[in-house]
């Protein structure tokens, strides 16, 4: 098979597996998502705001911009990229995601939703799911880190 061949075979699939998984998010409630009438349980959220010395809570043009594994311990091809336009797209090293975002003033992070992402296996980086998972971020110069509702931190470095 020639490589041409080969090359329009790969995206055909990655495409298949797209158009598949994006059909299924919304065919299908998330785990997450209550069934109708069900009241809602209080719960601890996490407080938004600088949690360490160096960081602030940033202005959405501080996070536009694309960012990588802090890291580097993952696929090298692995980013997420925030927009003046409130979307982001990212890729875990193979697989692409894409939704949009907003940044409330206190650091409140929204990932948007639903999430579309094609589903090949790789050696995948976290950084589609981070975001997606984030409910808070921070910042200094050249880091950016996605807090999520339970406080774990993941740091990305602003690539160059």
């Amino acid at each position: 098979m020639s490589n041409a061949k080969h090359a329009l075979g790969v995206l055909g699939a990655g495409a298949l597996a797209f158009g598949a998984v994006f059909a299924a998010y919304g065919a299908f409630p998330a785990a997450h998502d209550q069934a109708p009438g069900a009241e809602e349980t209080p719960s601890e959220e996490l407080v938004p705001g600088p949690t360490e010395p160096d960081m602030i809570v940033p202005t959405e043009q501080q996070i536009v911009g694309r960012w990588l594994d802090a890291e580097g311990s993952f696929n090298r091809e692995a980013f997420v990229e925030f927009a003046e336009d409130g979307t982001w797209t990212a890729s875990d090293g193979c697989n692409g995601a894409e939704s949009t975002w907003t940044l409330g003033l206190d650091g409140a992070f929204d990932p948007g939703g639903p999430i579309a992402m094609t589903m090949m296996a790789c050696d995948n980086s976290p950084i589609p799911m981070r975001v997606s998972d984030a409910v808070a971020v921070e910042a200094s110069e050249d880091t950016l880190v996605l807090i999520d509702a339970s406080g774990s931190r993941y740091e990305l470095t602003r690539a160059e």
